[in-house]
């Protein structure tokens, strides 16, 4: 189960505390920053294809496009 993913100059993580956000962090940085959430839904794994981050949560998978869309699949 991934925790965090590398996508382009950005580390994706789930939020250690809050574990239904996804954070970002620019590479080389420790400040993270809200990205988006999935409806309240706990993500328990995250992976990239492409540019978009794919998240299993609870309530199905989610997927965040490049453009910081997120739509369930």
């Amino acid at each position: 189960m991934a925790t965090t993913v590398k996508e382009g100059n950005f580390i994706y993580r789930i939020n250690p505390d809050k574990p239904t956000e996804l954070q970002r962090a620019t590479m080389g940085s420790n400040s993270w920053s809200f990205v988006c959430g999935c409806n309240g839904a706990q993500i328990f794994d995250i992976i990239t294809k492409g540019s978009d981050i794919i998240m299993s949560t609870s309530m199905g998978t989610y997927v965040r496009s490049h453009s910081g869309t997120v739509t369930k699949k």
